[in-house]
């Protein structure tokens, strides 16, 4: 039997929990959580989208983005509006406090990221990021 400690499960989880807990002392500077900074920072990238395509691009249910959304509207980071196409949608717009907050934590969040890669090659880091996405893949197929 395999020991715990060498199973991919595990070697993910206990991953993905340092770099979350090490991603939330960066994003707490500004009262945020690393899952609604990476909500306003999609924003910046395509501004007036709708909660859907949102939780479908964070890989997230409805429920989840909802909660991250109720947070950040609360902290007039966001507003949501009416889709003028269909009204059984809302999009979702980036306000200037939140894009100054995600303009003063992104350059907290490259560095973060350039930690969490330190050492690996860009050779390394390209295998690295097309398993994890394959992996990705075939869990969510």
């Amino acid at each position: 039997m395999e020991n715990e400690a060498d199973t991919l499960g595990f070697r993910l989880s206990r991953t993905y929990l340092a770099y979350a807990k090490a991603a939330g002392k960066v994003t707490a500077a500004e009262d945020m959580t690393p899952e609604q900074y990476g909500v306003l920072h999609r924003l910046t990238l395509v501004d007036g989208i709708s909660q859907k395509k949102l939780a479908s691009l964070h890989a997230r249910d409805q429920t989840s983005i909802s909660k991250a959304l109720d947070k950040l509207e609360q902290k007039e980071m966001i507003v949501r509006r009416a889709n003028p196409v269909d009204r059984r949608s809302v999009l979702v717009y980036l306000t200037e406090k939140g894009r100054e907050t995600v303009n003063v934590l992104t350059p907290l969040m490259q560095s973060h990221n350039g930690e969490a890669i330190e050492g690996l090659s860009e050779e390394e880091l390209n295998l690295f990021i097309r398993v994890l996405d394959r992996i990705f893949g075939n869990l969510s197929e």
